[in-house]
């Protein structure tokens, strides 16, 4: 899939989500991932669109975001440098959970997450690894989802120090 090159580039083997990979995983992912970019305002993915792929933020900044009946579109999370999007793909059938939007133009490494499966039925240690970063990566999904919740559903906020109280 990544006919470029022979090998991750130094900058990219300094992200903490190829930490602990030895040569023959890295291998295994860059031989099924590619190059992406995306100018400004761009949707990268949509929710409920079929999920076959991850992505490594290289540069820019993401806004995850889900769609609010009444409310529009909610954005839960912001994604920089070094960033996983997309986990959905780790299960069969699957389609993504969220939206993603470039903020700003950005670049990443697409992850042929379908590809990626079939390998770790081979290699069980890059399936082992592959799955205590996703576990992270929804983890915080998770985490930021919740806080956003709690500021969509908290009660409304009062003008002042203290709550109004009704005289009656």
């Amino acid at each position: 899939m990544n006919p470029s090159g022979n090998a991750f580039t130094p900058q990219m083997l300094a992200l903490p989500f190829f930490t602990g990979f030895g040569p023959d995983e890295l291998q295994i992912l860059w031989k099924h991932s590619r190059p992406v970019s995306w100018p400004a305002d761009t949707e990268v993915i949509r929710e409920g669109q079929v999920a076959t792929e991850f992505f490594l933020i290289l540069d820019g900044k993401l806004m995850v975001q889900t769609h609010v009946p009444g409310r529009g579109e909610i954005t839960l999370q912001t994604l920089l440098r070094g960033d996983v999007l997309g986990w959905s793909w780790l299960t069969a059938n699957a389609s993504f959970s969220f939206s993603a939007r470039t903020v700003q133009a950005s670049s990443a490494l697409a992850f042929d997450g379908t590809t990626l499966l079939r390998e770790c039925e081979h290699h069980p240690k890059l399936g082992y690894l592959l799955m205590r970063r996703f576990a992270l990566v929804m983890s915080d999904r998770l985490r930021h989802t919740r806080l956003q919740l709690l500021d969509l559903y908290a009660p409304p906020r009062t003008s002042g120090a203290f709550p109004v109280i009704k005289k009656r």
